[in-house]
């Protein structure tokens, strides 16, 4: 586990003003969820830990208490006109599985070289230009959800969300066009799981085309099995999803219909998608 500061007294007191967490509005606490908003009221600590090109000095970055985003001024006073990585993703879920890259190779953007932040609609993201990028966490078991935001590039052999350091539970088609599970590879609780994007129910059997949209992805696995301990990377394949990513959550707990629907709509009130 990482160490990283609490929230300051005052800003906790101004949070009432956001009410838009995402584990809040789902009732279920999720084994990791890693996100460049606040997700968890209960959650009292910094988003993520970047890095700047100018001396590669590093610092955590908060949500603004009213609006739940990540500080877009905090992240640009820091970085300056270079460019800036997320090295660590905070989990936010209670478990203290932080996530985190070993380099700046490793890493995706948070700021654009030139001193810009990456949003999605207008919401602060990491962005990954489709290079090795792996953030490492310590391996959940028995996934049963799987949840992604992102604004995601077509493009052959970027599609790797989800991963392993040994296993390829959620392993994704070769090609073009890209395919979020591979129907050969992939674990079979996954592929004859429920893919949702965008509120629709897909079979990962028949696989779904990587296009340029908002997008999330509530993979829901038929049974207990699944595992996972890396984001970006499958193993050692450098296929890693191109684009902005927004959020990644990982439930052992089978989540209802009614559920799912509270995430969904939150995602996409949130994310404008």
């Amino acid at each position: 586990m990482l160490s990283h500061r609490m929230f300051t007294a005052a800003a906790t007191a101004t949070a009432v003003s956001y009410s838009a967490h995402l584990i809040d509005a789902v009732g279920v606490t999720p084994a990791v969820a890693y996100s460049t908003r606040w997700l968890n009221s209960s959650y009292a600590g910094a988003l993520f830990r970047i890095q700047r090109s100018s001396d590669s000095t590093e610092t955590d970055i908060y949500p603004v208490a009213n609006s739940g985003k990540a500080d877009v001024s905090a992240i640009e006073t820091f970085v300056g006109s270079g460019t800036g990585w997320i090295m660590d993703y905070y989990d936010q879920s209670g478990n203290s599985n932080d996530a985190s890259a070993a380099n700046t190779s490793d890493a995706a953007e948070i700021v654009a070289s030139g001193g810009t932040v990456h949003t999605l609609n207008g919401i602060p993201c990491a962005n990954n230009d489709g290079t090795a990028t792996l953030y490492s966490f310590t391996r959940v078991s028995d996934i049963l959800c799987a949840v992604y935001v992102g604004d995601t590039i077509q493009g052959s052999d970027h599609t790797f969300v989800w991963g392993d350091s040994s296993t390829y539970h959620f392993h994704a088609l070769n090609g073009t066009p890209d395919d979020w599970i591979n129907t050969s590879y992939a674990l079979a609780a996954v592929r004859n799981g429920t893919l949702r994007i965008n509120g629709t129910s897909n079979s990962p059997a028949t696989g779904v085309a990587v296009t340029e949209q908002k997008q999330y992805i509530n993979l829901s696995p038929t049974t207990t099995g699944a595992q996972s301990n890396q984001m970006y990377k499958d193993r050692g394949f450098a296929r890693s999803v191109r684009g902005d990513v927004g959020e990644w959550l990982l439930f052992t707990t089978a989540l209802s219909g009614s559920e799912l629907l509270a995430m969904e709509n939150n995602q996409s009130n949130f994310w404008g998608i």
